[in-house]
């Protein structure tokens, strides 16, 4: 099979070989499909939206490794998350994208990641072109998401500006050949805006997390930059790690309350909260007395695994969002492959994950937090079994190796059901 992966603003393989970035759900997914036989071309801007700045300056294909090419396409960039200038930006990299098409060898189906718009509905066309299966995947709820992030007088004027997103979104999905997401709830949201109902092509796909693969030095460097930043495995303090970047979509207020609240008490902990982003500056002001927050910036994979065998919790602190209570985003997984129970902000499907299976904690302020973790500290057994059971419920459920090899499975049974209907056999 060969595959075309349509996916903007996230890391590469060609991120990771550069500078160490993790991979999120599209590089796992074409490392996997390459171990098992088939090919990747996957189509991203080559403006890096972590970092925001352009990685080449121009269209560029390169090879990541064999079976992975990466076609990235020259687009202005934007300077913020969430501007009109990232949403022009989409549109050029869809408008870009479908003239390059014709340049590459013809694909068996073409996967399109929800966000962005444009990108879902330029696989449509192409596919439908070419006559082959197109497969959106649902990651983030635009632009129902925008909807909280304004204020109520404004969001009418909101949706009037949105009502093309819409539009777009409802003829992408309603034409798709199937629509996968990593919650059940957001398949269905993709169904509603489809305005159909679930068929055997559809799928719920969980976001897995690979087990990094590191050298030794990789390893030494990792606790080498942790120890520069006063971070030892063996200083005595109980750790909370978190990962990523720090835009809107995080609420760290009741994070800073409960650190505020320990160091009061006198009490050794410490909030690692890695990652870049529109908040990072605030959040630096807001926490310069508090000793117990370190706020190193953007680390890479070494950094990121080298401090979680160090810490004790993860943290998932989410905006309360139908966005974010419907999802099972990153971050869950990464922490549980680490044996690290987690603690979430919100309701939703994080939180009965961790309910189920025992293996973190929700808390509504920052008092709930900063009580939480005093209880994992002072309850040293009870924090050892959750540990195990994080490690258990990764290992049946968020494992990369399976979630990625069962996704494959089901683009294979796609393509070769297109197959056998253009040959007229009956399916």
């Amino acid at each position: 099979m060969r595959l075309w992966i349509l996916k903007a603003s996230e890391p590469t393989p060609y991120d990771a070989q550069v500078r160490g970035s993790r991979m999120l759900r599209y590089g796992m997914l074409a490392r996997k499909a390459v171990e098992l036989g088939h090919e990747i071309v996957w189509w991203t801007d080559d403006f890096d939206h972590f970092h925001k700045k352009h990685r080449f300056g121009e269209d560029r294909k390169i090879e990541a490794y064999s079976g992975c090419t990466i076609q990235f396409i020259h687009t202005r960039g934007y300077e913020r998350n969430a501007s009109l200038s990232r949403f022009r930006d989409h549109r050029i990299l869809a408008q870009r994208f479908e003239r390059l098409a014709g340049l590459h060898v013809k694909p068996d189906a073409i996967l399109a990641g929800m966000p962005t718009d444009h990108f879902c509905v330029s696989a449509v066309k192409i596919g439908k072109q070419y006559g082959i299966p197109v497969i959106l995947d649902v990651r983030d709820l635009w632009p129902d998401v925008f909807y909280r992030q304004v204020p109520v007088p404004l969001r009418p004027m909101l949706w009037l500006a949105t009502r093309s997103f819409d539009r777009r979104i409802s003829w992408a999905f309603a034409r798709a050949d199937s629509i996968i997401g990593n919650t059940e709830p957001f398949v269905k949201w993709g169904l509603k805006k489809a305005r159909r109902c679930w068929r055997p092509a559809d799928k719920v796909v969980p976001i897995g997390y690979q087990e990094p693969t590191l050298s030794g030095k990789e390893w030494a460097d990792g606790y080498e930059f942790w120890r520069e930043h006063g971070v030892r495995p063996d200083d005595g303090v109980f750790t909370i790690c978190f990962f990523g970047s720090m835009g809107p979509m995080y609420n760290f207020q009741p994070v800073l309350k409960a650190a505020r609240s320990l160091q009061d008490d006198e009490i050794p902990v410490r909030f690692v909260l890695c990652g870049k982003g529109d908040q990072l500056g605030v959040l630096r002001r807001k926490a310069r007395r508090l000793k117990s927050v370190l706020l190193p910036g953007w680390v890479n994979q070494g950094q990121i695994a080298s401090l979680m065998r160090m810490s004790h919790l993860g943290l998932a602190p989410y905006r309360d969002d139908p966005n974010f209570r419907m999802n099972l985003p990153n971050k869950p997984a990464e922490y549980l492959s680490a044996s690290l129970p987690f603690l979430t902000g919100i309701d939703g499907v994080m939180h009965d994950l961790v309910r189920k299976h025992v293996c973190g904690q929700r808390y509504t302020s920052g008092e709930q937090l900063a009580s939480a973790i005093r209880s994992y500290r002072d309850h040293p057994t009870r924090l050892k079994q959750e540990r195990q059971n994080a490690r258990r419920l990764f290992q049946e459920m968020l494992d990369a190796d399976i979630v990625y090899a069962d996704f494959i499975a089901h683009l294979d049974s796609l393509v070769e059901k297109s197959r056998r209907q253009a040959e007229g056999v009956t399916v």
